[in-house]
């Protein structure tokens, strides 16, 4: 193999990394789950009667088996139906990298995949909504304080504001 041929295998997603035996088909409904996703393993071209069992391996093997659930197992062996199909839901609760292994009643590999499982993410903390009936408010003002416009005439009885016409210090002629 080439090293080309080699570094886009390696770039490959891992859904390139799957195998299904002669006469079997294994597929994953999501091969990059976010962890807690639940995701499903459907094997066919099983005979009627027959059991699969799907087993769930994690990389690195420090991620717990009470990570990986199967119907609530790592390990489930189940009657295939009457259409020769086993479909067996699967949640990954940590991020890592799981091999799932497929075998027929005798323990012969019908099928492997590999999937990714990224961590979950938290969506963004999203800011309390804003009641549309209040008026925005000016930081930088006081509330208290009487508006400084020099061409607003004060109230009747309230100083004007200074520089205002007819305040004190106002310019000779502007009233």
């Amino acid at each position: 193999m080439s090293a080309g041929a080699a570094a886009a295998l390696a770039l490959t997603p891992t859904a390139a990394l799957a195998y299904s035996a002669p006469g079997y088909e294994v597929a994953v409904t999501s091969p990059a789950p976010a962890a807690g996703e639940t995701f499903a393993v459907v094997a066919s071209g099983f005979d009627e009667g027959e059991s699969a069992t799907l087993t769930v391996t994690s990389d690195p093997a420090t991620i717990p088996d009470a990570a990986i659930q199967i119907a609530g197992t790592a390990s489930l062996t189940k009657p295939v139906g009457d259409n020769g199909v086993a479909t067996f839901a699967v949640t990954l609760t940590e991020a890592g990298v799981y091999t799932l292994v497929v075998t027929d009643e005798n323990g012969a590999l019908v099928g492997q995949s590999t999937v990714v499982v990224s961590a979950d993410v938290d969506p963004a903390p999203t800011a309390p909504p804003t009641d549309p009936g209040e008026e925005p408010t000016d930081p930088d003002t006081d509330p208290t304080e009487e508006p400084t416009d020099p061409d607003v005439a004060p109230a009747p009885g309230a100083p004007a504001a200074p520089g205002a016409p007819g305040a004190p210090g106002a310019a000779p002629g502007a009233a």
